[in-house]
This record gives structure tokens, sequence and C-alpha cells, in this order.
């Protein structure tokens, strides 16, 4: 029997941030996706321990 393995998906929670233009800029010139690679930055930083 294949086990079924739960995903965890965190709350999304809308809102607003003023970030510097070129740093918004550089996010996007990568493409879609911009909001969740800041997201993955962000949490890669609170999980680093910083």
């Amino acid at each position: 029997m294949a086990e079924i393995t739960k995903m965890y998906k965190p709350l999304k929670k809308p809102v607003t941030l003023r970030l510097d233009a070129d740093v918004v800029a550089w996010f996007k010139k990568k493409g879609r996706g911009y909001q969740t690679r800041i997201n993955r930055a962000l949490r890669t930083f609170i999980e680093s321990g910083e």
C-alpha cells in the first residue's frame, strides 16, 4: 500500500512592503515567480539563524 505523505503548504498572507527599486528589479528580471523568490530568500535568511 502506498504511503500518503502530508504536504505542508504555509498559509500566504498578503502584505505591502517598501523595498528598494533595484532589489525588486533584480528579482523581477529573473521572470515570473519573483514574489516566490523573494519569499524563499527571506525564509533562507530566517532559517540561517541570523
